[in-house]
């Protein structure tokens, strides 16, 4: 039985300081940056609103990074979808597919944890940040228990 599960998004803009996320969107064609809607637009003027996306993707991350040392796993398993930003991992992937990039591989890798874990997951946090190039999602799917009662059918643990 797995222990704890683990998803969260991982768009290229998350990292970079929130005054520079309107910079993703000046490479945009004009058709489609004149589209945006109304919440994307709020977003790009307003350097406060993108700050607290920063703030709320970053302390999901905390979150998630807390539960890992609290678990003290003795395995990680990563299932995702590169697109060569990692490129420490590029070597352990023998097949590639155009299915396993974007925002579809990202779903597929979020549904096998689901699946893997077969219980419902916390969801930790939602940003819906346009300057990202994608919406920011965290859950975690809790370990059976707690390390004071002992965490449930898993072997070597409680």
């Amino acid at each position: 039985m797995l222990g704890l599960g683990l998803a969260s998004s991982h768009a290229p803009g998350m990292w970079r300081p929130p005054s520079e996320w309107t910079h993703f969107l000046e490479r945009m064609p004009d058709e489609i940056r004149n589209s945006l809607p109304q919440t994307a637009r709020q977003e790009i003027a307003s350097l406060e609103l993108r700050q607290d996306y920063y703030r709320r993707m970053h302390a999901a991350f905390a979150t998630l990074r807390e539960q890992v040392q609290t678990y003290r796993p003795d395995a990680l398993i990563l299932i995702g979808d590169d697109q060569g930003d990692l490129n420490a991992l590029k070597h352990l992937f023998t097949f590639d597919s155009d299915s396993l990039r974007s925002g579809t591989g990202e779903v597929r890798a979020w549904i096998s944890v689901a699946a893997a874990m077969a219980r419902p997951a916390k969801v930790v946090e939602y940003v819906p940040a346009h300057c990202t190039f994608t919406g920011c999602g965290f859950v975690y799917w809790p370990c059976a228990g707690n390390r004071e009662q002992g965490i449930e059918g898993v072997a070597g643990r409680g």
